[in-house]
């Protein structure tokens, strides 16, 4: 057969094949792709389009296809073809998957195909402790067709361990630092990624730095404890190093104690302390603090403490005792002890030292005084702000009275001590009063009102219990038989100054004393008190035996009157005044003093004659009865004259505290 017939046969073969004619099969095999469809009316077979697609594939370190994700990372590959099947390079493909469960690498997430049509990215866990499934995606777009695929994968938790906690052997000096290391593995292998490590200390955790470190390529995390906390020496602590979804591992450090430097006296509270049975404080506590050459406390240092130049009776630590007292340093480094007065006044001293090491210097307390507390009436004094106040004649007036107190040693009474007063006339306010802030004294006031004595004398009383005056012959602080003393009687106010007790005139402190003639005294003792039965005392009250009773006081307050007149001096009447030394003196109508805060102003009405004075207020000075009964009593003047002749007159003018005004004529001869 000839070309031209063959070629027209094969055309017309090609014709009949593509109009599906006939019911004969095909004389050549269709390569085009179809689909059939089966409907009640038969079989339908359709062309199918071929369409560009992308296809995704995990692979393990060792190339293998997996969907397991691997803790050291897996690959992930998308591969990109066209319609036609022919892969399509440099085309971008973009993954995605569950951020809780991995990461990317690079963290976009994109990468170019290559002349395979293969991208490549790493997938990895995004932490050591993620695990459960996830999905990978691949996207990409071909001739503005985009194409994804999708791949469930599988995700293990790292099994995490820490590894070889380094803590350094031995005891740590105080002070000193000690490196500290551990290293973690997952499943076994040391993580190359970076784990974060948390340290703890259990004593001086703020000493401990950094407290997290992250892992470095080996897997080892690294950190410094210092040794610089007093609290942590002599101790052992513990170091524990802690990672997520792993058990903590812990070790020890031994740190040795500090080295004592010195023993600092603190201080003793109080530092006066009195008698067993006394009114004030009876124990004081001595405290001592320990440091080291950095003037750090030492704690849990034991300290022995003792007593010196101690008299009989004082305790330490626990009353009756005298023995050294051990005693253990706290976190303050510092150690205390109680020291307990006895029955003899005295002076002690605490001494610290440490029995470990003698080469530290003992320390001395500050010297803590033991004083007897109870007043006593050689010691006691009872004062007025104002000898005489404007009282006769008005209600108010007013002064403070002040009893001041003090032990046989001179010592100051506790603070505490009552004192009770009482009063001829007038108030006063309060009726007792207590010694405070360590000043052995306290204050009340008089205040006029009421019936007046018709002197315008008020006699004050203070009282309160101590004990007797003796004296001392052997030096041994305490009171021994045959040794002089003052048997003091019953306090009594002696209302008619006449020093001695009258039971119709006179208020008595109420005591059931025996009635026992006073016979004991000190006989060098100064008046008042070298009378039988002691300043007010009365003498047939006395129980004749050295031991406690009511110390006293009295005083005399003037109510003077508001009126003060003026007498001459040596002039041969009260009214005349001599021109040579020529003086006054300025009295209340009742002969007392006038009342303190009186001003006093001369002047003469005669030409010529000049008068003056530097005297020109009352004094505030006391007098006896005896001395006011005998006209000695009032505020003296001096005066100079100038010009001055017999029968010249000089005023003299007294102005009260509350302006009650009297002149008083004088005459000069």
């Amino acid at each position: 057969m000839g070309y031209p017939k063959l070629l027209a046969f094969v055309l017309s073969g090609v014709l009949l094949a593509s109009c599906g004619g006939g019911g004969g099969s095909p004389s050549l095999p269709s390569t085009t792709p179809t689909t059939t469809t089966t409907t009640g009316g038969g079989t339908t077979t359709t062309p199918t389009v071929a369409a560009a697609s992308i296809s995704l594939q995990l692979r393990d370190v060792n190339g293998a296809s997996t969907t397991t994700l691997a803790l050291a990372g897996t690959t992930a590959r998308a591969t990109v073809v066209d319609a036609s099947n022919a892969p399509v390079a440099n085309k971008l493909v973009t993954f995605s998957t569950t951020s809780t469960l991995a990461v990317l690498s690079p963290a976009s997430g994109q990468a170019l195909t290559d002349a395979a049509g293969v991208a490549v990215v790493q997938l990895s866990p995004a932490s050591l402790t993620a695990g459960g499934a996830g999905t990978l995606t691949a996207t990409a777009t071909v001739d503005t067709v985009t194409v994804t695929k999708t791949l469930d994968f599988q995700l293990t938790a790292a099994s995490l361990k820490i590894e070889a906690l380094n803590v350094g052997s031995g005891t740590l000096a105080a002070y000193g630092n000690r490196s500290i290391s551990v290293q973690v593995t997952a499943n076994g292998v040391p993580v190359a990624t970076p784990v974060p490590v948390a340290f703890a200390a259990s004593c001086g955790a703020a000493n401990l730095a950094p407290t997290t470190v992250s892992t470095n390529a080996s897997g080892i995390a690294n950190t410094t404890y210092s040794a610089i906390a007093p609290e942590c020496f002599g101790t052992n602590l513990a170091i524990t190093a802690s990672v997520a979804g792993a058990a903590s591992v812990s070790g020890q450090i031994p740190v040795a104690a500090a080295q004592v430097a010195n023993i600092q006296f603190v201080s003793s509270a109080p530092q006066l302390i009195y008698l067993t049975g006394s009114t004030g404080a009876t124990q004081a506590v001595v405290t001592f603090k320990v440091i080291d050459s950095n003037s750090n406390p030492v704690q849990n240092q034991s300290v022995q403490l003792s007593l010196m130049n101690s008299a009989p009776g004082v305790s330490l630590g626990i009353s009756g005792s005298s023995a050294p007292v051990a005693a253990t340093t706290n976190s303050a480094g510092q150690v205390a002890v109680a020291v307990f007065a006895g029955t003899i006044p005295t002076s002690v001293q605490v001494k610290a030292v440490i029995p470990s090491n003698l080469s530290v210097p003992a320390t001395l307390s500050n010297i803590l005084t033991v004083a007897s507390g109870r007043a006593v009436q050689k010691a006691a004094s009872l004062s007025l702000e104002k000898f005489s106040i404007e009282g006769f004649n008005l209600d108010g007036a007013t002064s403070t009275v002040t009893m001041s107190l003090a032990d046989r040693q001179g010592n100051p009474v506790p603070d505490g001590t009552q004192v009770n007063f009482t009063s001829e006339s007038g108030v006063l306010v309060p009726p007792s009063c207590v010694t405070s802030g360590g000043t052995s004294s306290c204050v009340v006031n008089i205040r006029s009102q009421g019936t007046r004595p018709s002197d315008g004398r008020v006699s004050i009383l203070a009282y309160l219990p101590g004990e007797e005056d003796f004296v001392d012959a052997n030096a041994n602080n305490v009171y021994d038989a045959g040794e002089a003393y003052t048997d003091l009687g019953d306090a009594y106010r002696d209302d008619n100054e006449d020093n001695a007790y009258v039971s119709t005139d006179d208020f008595t402190v109420p005591r059931a004393s025996p009635a026992l003639a006073c016979q004991s005294r000190i006989p060098t003792a100064t008046a008042p008190d070298n009378v039988l039965g002691g300043d007010h005392g009365r003498a047939d009250r006395c129980d004749q035996v050295w031991g406690t009773a009511d110390i006293r006081r009295q005083t005399v307050i003037v109510f003077s009157t508001s009126s003060a007149v003026a007498f001459g001096f040596n002039g041969t009447a009260p009214n005349k005044i001599r021109l040579s030394a020529p003086g006054f003196k300025v009295v209340d109508l009742n002969g007392n003093n006038p009342a303190v805060g009186s001003t006093i102003a001369i002047a003469s009405p005669d030409t010529g004659c000049s008068v003056t004075t530097t005297q020109t207020t009352v004094l505030n000075v006391s007098f006896s009865k005896a001395a006011t009964v005998a006209g000695n009593a009032g505020t003296p003047v001096s005066v100079t004259q100038t010009g001055c002749a017999a029968g010249n007159t000089v005023n003299v003018t007294v102005t009260s505290p509350s302006g009650i005004v009297r002149i008083t004529p004088l005459t000069f001869e």
